[in-house]
């Protein structure tokens, strides 16, 4: 296991700023505030009777705090990353040249901000899937998969103010995509 909780105090954070009434470029905020935990582990399940099993988990959770230089108030760092989890479940089938498992990934980002809009993109579900791998096959390693197993869509919504975004709303923009299963192939290794 490696883990770091971390406290970062941040100066000069680049973030989009108002120049005029009409205009905004990239430019520094003062300060931001950072706290997370970044989380790496591995865990082999041998010692509990289950041989050749094993598990990841790749774990980043992250907050800010940062003034909003149009309306003062405080926010995340405009599209930062929140969080960040991948997991996978792996069983390399003892005396084969089998393997199977299960991954699962999840993120979230903060809203994005801009003088006239504010956007936030997020998943309905987590991404999930399952795979079944040979090792040697002439000396290739192949292994297909089904993913997005919950069906994950992707959600877009986009809010336009009127002036700026501290004024009233012009309209919404709103989008959902959607991919259904995923079913993956891969060769890999060499002669």
């Amino acid at each position: 296991i490696t883990a770091r909780v971390y406290y970062e105090k941040v100066s000069d954070i680049v973030d989009q700023i108002p120049l005029s009434p009409t205009a905004e470029a990239p430019g520094n905020i003062d300060s931001a505030n950072r706290y997370g935990i970044e989380w790496n582990s591995t865990f082999n399940f041998d010692t509990l009777g289950w041989h050749g099993g094993r598990l990841n988990v790749e774990l980043n959770l992250q907050r800010s705090r940062v003034r909003d230089p149009l309306t003062g108030v405080r926010r995340s760092i405009s599209n930062e990353m929140q969080r960040d989890i991948e997991i996978e479940l792996r069983h390399d089938i003892p005396q084969t040249d089998w393997a199977w498992g299960l991954e699962y990934e999840d993120y979230r980002q903060a809203p994005g901000l801009r003088l006239t809009q504010i956007n936030n993109f997020r998943s309905g579900a987590p991404f999930v899937g399952a795979y079944i791998e040979h090792k040697d096959v002439f000396g290739l390693r192949v292994r297909g998969g089904v993913y997005n197993i919950l069906d994950r869509d992707e959600n877009f919504t986009r809010t336009f103010f009127v002036d700026r975004r501290d004024g009233p709303v012009a309209f919404i923009e709103d989008r959902t995509r959607e991919f259904g299963p995923i079913f993956s192939f891969q060769i890999s290794g060499s002669f």
